[in-house]
């Protein structure tokens, strides 16, 4: 019975192709963005992380207990805390990551991402190796052997997947390091970097005993043991962390530490996106939904003689409903077929959401899970669309559409409150949807429009890293000096500048400072972010003093230290009065390898104040900063720099690479893109969601059109005979033309009414994703309007016209 029931339902849509493939179209768009869209969640939400007993591994970040902000832990905090838990199996920390500059004899130097980790950051994942072995003990000692573990895909790239590489001596930053392992493919390092893979890692080598207490560069990781909860584990380590504010006040007073699980801490920026964005596209599916079903409908009054035909020969109204949802499920299945396809087309495009920052983006893909889901969400898509337009069409006098069929009148309007409420729903379903990814545009465009602090018009920016074993600290300020006269002697340089973290790269170097004209009792220091700059930094960026002075040539290392501080530090600090002329003094210690030494330790005096400068974002607030002379920060090895140009920077790209290598080739220059090229990166995350709210917007705004068209037209049709005899009767062709656009359109102004107030309560869901805009926008809801207005109203009118374009006497007979 079934199979002859897809036979009948195969032939009658071969019949009516402009039909069934408006339908399979509108289907698969839906039926594809949600394909797709689960594809995400499922890698990102769902897919739990590839290590053994993912659940019981927990994420540590340090606490502002004062005001609530998270960030990093002191190495020496980190220590403590691991030695005294006791409800962790294992404890593990990591920094950022950053880069390593890896030389050997297969190839020429080259600069990747490198991270650096303690030697329990391995074995408290869990993480595979598919060669070797993880730190040791002593690896991760002052002074103990440098070990090098390499990445999987790294592995592959540079050295060919050669097995012979365990045991093999490399440089890493220009110091030799043994390769101890070679992490499996599967490893996901546990913070996503958009910019860069984490393709080596290098022990800490932390003296326990001698730990920065001050600087907090690190994040944590932690497994429990399997007796206890998080909740324990975070009374645990409150605890901890209260003992050490009672040890340590001057470092540690308002310092506490936050307990999260790892997966939920690693999508906890992600998630809310993702479900919005999962919400919005399933809104498309709903449209596609809508307009399937009102094509049904609307296809169904020309069906009633058939179906008459049918019942009167003995069949049943539940055969006849069968037989109609057996069509709807064989749409849909179409539909979801050429939906899998879209998506499996898309999902290499979707690896773009990894530039967006959103985590194991990598590991999307179609795989069983997402195929079953889409199998099952076109089953029910098939029966959703289906079964309410069969209900319909099959009850009623069906005898009577015998002698009305043979008179050769339609009925179109037998089902007109069904047809009008599925149109309205299209509606104001896409309207939602086109309002969403409004505000989501003018979002990005307030964004994008941001005063950034500097002018980043004609900069070439780049980094360089000086070898630690070739340059000992202190010795890389002449190199850099003599490469910065190099480059101001280049035709089209106006200024150049350098800094040890370029703005907006979402970097952190804080120092805890105290105030010296006013100390305060220890441990109410202040962790405030820091760079180190050349003199002409400020002039290379545009940044504008606003008193005081900048550095200059005399402010060395054996001269009196200095600082320039932002005008938001001198506001909060020094509110009364001018901080001109005030003192401070920082911390100092963090490790060589990650390249953040403050060095230069000691009070220092206050010269100039210059403009604040998006240093983290272009969507956050200023932050108190201040900056010290590179030539009084003898351990920065690594240094962006910016370089500003009279025409276009890029063409002096070559010209800059033979001054350097000129210099010293072992240097390298990486990372060379244009600073409006990194203002341009760090809006990735909301033009990744302007996007895709633009593009289901979009979809819905097509596929809600083509349900109009589609329905208005097919009536419209059924009704050529009665047209053609109120005309022929002398009825103004304008006059029926008009009351054939208020019939169309009756439903669509509902359905724009009630989106209008759908969308205003919905805009809500958005406005922690906004940015420079209310989530009632007048001017948006005001365009969306305008443009769903235009679009129905063009689909309505052109199948209008066509009908009233016939002559009557055609119409008639």
């Amino acid at each position: 019975m079934l199979s002859q029931d897809l036979r009948f339902a195969w032939r009658s849509l071969r019949r009516q192709p402009a039909f069934t493939a408006v339908a399979v179209l509108t289907l698969a768009l839906g039926l594809g963005a949600n394909t797709a869209m689960f594809s995400v969640i499922s890698a990102v939400l769902l897919r739990p992380l590839p290590y053994p007993s993912p659940e019981r591994l927990v994420k540590l970040v340090g606490l502002d207990t004062a005001t609530g902000e998270q960030g990093n832990l002191s190495p020496a905090d980190f220590i403590d805390f691991a030695r005294a838990t006791r409800t962790m199996d294992r404890v593990g920390a990591h920094g950022y990551v950053g880069f390593f500059t890896i030389a050997d004899r297969t190839g020429l130097p080259e600069r990747i991402g490198g991270v650096i980790v303690t030697e329990g950051f391995f074995p408290t994942l869990g993480a595979l190796f598919a060669l070797g072995r993880p730190f040791l003990a002593e690896e991760d000692l002052p002074n103990g052997p440098r070990a090098v573990i390499l990445s999987h895909g790294f592995w592959q790239r540079r050295y060919g997947g050669d097995p012979t590489i365990i045991g093999r001596s490399i440089d890493v930053n220009a110091r030799p390091a043994t390769v101890v392992g070679v992490l499996s493919p599967d490893y996901r390092h546990v913070e996503a970097n958009p910019e860069r893979d984490a393709d080596a890692f290098m022990a800490f080598q932390f003296e326990p005993a001698g730990a920065n207490r001050g600087g907090h560069f690190i994040r944590g990781v932690g497994r429990l043991k399997p007796d206890y909860s998080i909740e324990q584990a975070r009374a645990d380590w409150t605890a901890i962390a209260r003992r050490l504010e009672e040890q340590y006040p001057a470092d540690n007073t308002d310092r506490g530490v936050v307990l999260s699980d790892l997966h939920v801490a690693l999508v906890a920026d992600t998630r809310p996106a993702l479900l919005l964005l999962a919400a919005a596209v399933g809104f498309v599916l709903l449209v596609a939904c809508a307009n399937l079903a009102n094509l049904l409908l609307a296809q169904g009054a020309s069906r009633r003689t058939e179906l008459a035909v049918r019942a009167s020969m003995g069949a049943g109204r539940g055969r006849l409903v069968r037989q109609l949802l057996t069509e709807s499920l064989l749409l849909a299945g179409l539909g979801g077929a050429a939906g899998i396809a879209l998506a499996v087309a898309s999902t290499r495009a979707l690896t773009w959401l990894g530039a967006a920052g959103v985590p194991r983006a990598e590991d999307i893909r179609v795989d069983p899970w997402v195929l079953t889901f889409a199998m099952a969400l076109a089953a029910l898509t098939g029966i959703f669309s289906g079964l309410l337009p069969a209900l319909q069409i099959s009850r009623g006098d069906l005898h009577g559409a015998v002698r009305e069929g043979s008179r050769g009148q339609a009925r179109p309007a037998l089902h007109r409150p069904m047809r009008e409420v599925l149109i309205a729903s299209q509606v104001a379903l896409a309207l939602v949807l086109l309002a969403g990814a409004g505000l989501m545009v003018r979002s990005l465009w307030q964004l994008l429009h941001v005063d950034t602090g500097f002018a980043s018009e004609q900069v070439l920016t780049f980094e360089t890293a000086v070898p630690t074993a070739t340059y000992a600290e202190g010795d890389q300020i002449p190199f850099y000096e003599q490469f910065y006269d190099a480059l101001r002697r280049q035709p089209g340089v106006t200024a150049v500048g350098a800094i040890n973290i370029l703005p907006l790269s979402a970097n952190f170097d804080s120092r805890g400072v105290q105030i010296d004209a006013r100390l305060q009792p220890p441990g109410q220091g202040h962790s405030i972010q820091a760079r180190s700059i050349n003199a002409d930094y400020f002039q290379a960026m545009h940044i504008p003093l606003l008193r005081g002075r900048l550095f200059n040539s005399r402010d060395r290392d054996r001269n009196p230290l200095v600082v320039i501080i932002s005008e938001s530090m001198a506001r909060r600090y020094w509110p009364n009065q001018d901080a001109i002329g005030q003192r401070l003094t920082f911390n100092s210690g963090i490790p060589r390898e990650l390249q953040q030494n403050a060095g230069g330790a000691g009070s220092r005096e206050v010269v100039g104040i210059v403009g604040d400068v998006k240093h983290l974002g272009l969507d956050e607030a200023e932050v108190p900063m201040f900056y010290t002379p590179q030539a009084q920060q003898p351990s920065y090895h690594t240094m962006a720099i910016v370089v500003r140009a009279a025409g276009e920077p890029t063409t002096l790209t070559s010209a800059i690479r033979g001054e350097l290598a000129g210099l010293d080739r072992t240097v390298p220059m990486y990372r060379v893109r244009t600073l409006d090229t990194v203002v341009r990166s760090t809006v990735a995350g909301p033009e990744m969601r302007a996007w895709l709210f633009a593009v289901f917007g979009v979809l819905a705004l097509i596929v809600s059109v083509i349900g109009v068209y589609g329905v208005v037209g097919y009536l419209v049709s059924q009704r050529t005979q009665e047209i053609g005899i109120r005309l022929a009767l002398g009825a103004a062709r304008g006059h029926v033309l008009r009351g054939l656009l208020v019939e169309g359109l009756r439903p669509v102004a509902l359905g724009m009414a009630g989106g209008l107030l759908i969308s205003l309560v919905a805009s809500r869901l958005l406005a922690q994703m906004l940015f420079g805009v209310q989530p009632t926008d007048v001017l948006t809801y005001v365009s969306v309007v305008v443009l769903l207005a235009i679009a129905a109203l063009i689909a309505t009118w052109l199948p209008a016209r066509r009908v009233m374009a016939v002559e009557p006497m055609s119409a008639l007979r």
